[in-house]
């Protein structure tokens, strides 16, 4: 008579010629993809994630943010009234030459390179920074200023995306204008 394994029969451990020592129903990592990678998948699949991963732009696919040489520009603010959007970023040591600004439909994207110093012997830093605005932006009548650094972008709606008043009338009126 065989003895009886003690252990619940998901984690009973079957060894022979040619099966591997492992318990049988426990859960395996994929191979060649890493948890984090998975988790990322995950988040891009799940649509009560998407307002979010566009917060840090690339930061969020590389861990430790080489894809955007380090970071170093930063929304500091998104302010909306009754025209449009202003928008303001950090952005230290980027010269105006040195700024692309693009506008197309509701995506701003701000790329850069920010001036090398002496120290820094590998590439010049850069950064890209892509942002999903709330409705579609006029590109020919926004603006943008720099000034010691912080930029300052007035991105006003189109005027066929404008919120227009709707007249409401009353039922009666209507019903007595149709009787006579």
């Amino acid at each position: 008579m065989r003895p009886r394994n003690p252990l619940p029969r998901p984690f009973r451990v079957f060894s022979g010629p040619g099966i591997p020592l492992a318990p049988t129903g426990s859960p395996r990592p994929p191979r060649g993809r890493s948890h984090r990678t998975r988790k990322m998948d995950t988040m891009r699949l799940n649509p009560l994630f998407q307002p979010f991963l566009h917060l840090n732009g690339p930061r969020l696919e590389s861990p430790f943010g080489a894809d955007d040489g380090g970071g170093f520009c930063a929304i500091s603010s998104v302010e909306r009234d009754e025209n449009g959007l202003h928008v303001r970023a950090v952005l230290p040591g980027v010269a105006p030459e040195r700024l692309e600004i693009e506008v197309e439909g509701r995506w701003l994207t701000l790329r850069g390179t920010r001036a090398p110093d002496a120290s820094e012997e590998d590439a010049t830093p850069t950064f890209t920074r892509r942002l999903q605005m709330p409705f579609a932006i006029d590109g020919e009548a926004s603006t943008a200023h720099l000034e010691h650094g912080v930029l300052t972008l007035s991105l006003p709606r189109p005027a066929a995306d404008a919120p227009r008043r709707i007249a409401v009338t009353q039922g009666a009126a209507q019903i007595a204008d149709k009787a006579s």
